[in-house]
């Protein structure tokens, strides 16, 4: 394990934020370049431009953008608050959006420095935990609210389609191609998929994860994998619409941020150790140069 001064990142890149604040990026999922930004309570997805990473922050009250391929230099815009949930980009719209989590409201961006806002707040801002840019949508996991939300604009978000009644949805994942998948726990013994073929317009039930606990979901090489939130939990389908799952092991317990990246899953948790794997059966054990604890953003994909 390699640990590198910062450069000028080139695309593709990981970039994933630590518990000070400072975002680190990496090219190959092992050499690390820390980053001139530092910006606690991070969250966001690249890109509109090559190399542009938006940066929408719990604690700031106004985006970041950083220009990984051209500058090593970090922007900051002086925009109306923003205490940003979630951020993120869609290539299909050629948009970013950005859900502020204290007010509610969402505002889009064709480069992160204008933004245009919403003309009403939404109750749900504040349970706001993921966001997906993908085939003319931005689809949204109100986890606390149990629902799914989508919008064609980046900014009017409409609940609907997919609700998972008094209980958390889990995670969202999208096959970059046409599907997407939702984790849901149902009851004390029973965790459900569901999977949409219209970018989150209408789901339906698909399958059945092994256990009840909440996993983290990615897709790549051909399937979808699963991590458990707590335990040693893991899965993996090989199915297209992710109707069977297959139980297997993790190494740790508690990672619940998983991602893939350059032809490997990646799951991070508030440690120094993260894991990788080609398959979701098979864990490889890697050193961070620091807490790494919240996936901001993978720039390559292109949805």
């Amino acid at each position: 394990m390699t640990f590198a001064a910062q450069v000028a990142t080139p695309m593709p890149f990981l970039a994933v934020g630590s518990n000070t604040g400072v975002l680190y990026t990496t090219i190959d999922g092992t050499t690390w370049y820390q980053t001139g930004v530092n910006v606690a309570g991070t969250a966001g997805m690249s890109t509109g431009t090559p190399g542009r990473l938006i940066l929408g922050s719990t604690s700031q009250t106004k985006p970041v953008f950083a220009d990984f391929q051209t500058s090593t230099t970090v922007n900051t815009q002086t925009q109306t608050a923003y205490q940003a949930s979630v951020c993120c980009w869609c290539s299909s719209l050629g948009l970013f959006s950005l859900v502020d989590g204290a007010d509610g409201y969402s505002y889009s961006s064709p480069d992160g420095i204008t933004w245009s806002q919403s003309t009403t707040g939404w109750a749900s801002g504040a349970g706001v935990v993921q966001m997906i840019g993908a085939n003319g949508a931005f689809v949204i996991n109100t986890q606390l609210g149990a629902s799914i939300s989508r919008s064609t604009d980046g900014k009017t978000y409409a609940t609907g389609g997919f609700t998972a009644g008094s209980v958390a949805i889990g995670w969202i994942a999208f096959d970059g191609v046409s599907t997407m998948i939702a984790s849901a726990t149902v009851s004390a013994a029973t965790g459900a998929v569901s999977v949409s073929t219209n970018a989150g317009l209408t789901w339906s039930a698909t399958g059945a994860l092994p256990t009840a606990v909440g996993y983290s979901l990615a897709h790549g090489n051909g399937r979808w994998v699963a991590v458990g939130v707590s335990g040693n939990r893991a899965a993996y389908s090989t199915s297209p619409t992710a109707a069977s799952w297959t139980a297997s092991t993790f190494p740790a317990t508690a990672y619940s941020q998983l991602t893939f990246f350059n032809g490997l899953f990646f799951a991070f948790n508030a440690s120094t150790v993260y894991y990788t794997s080609p398959d979701g059966i098979t864990w490889t054990s890697n050193t961070a140069p620091a807490v790494l604890n919240n996936v901001v953003g993978v720039s390559c994909p292109q949805w």
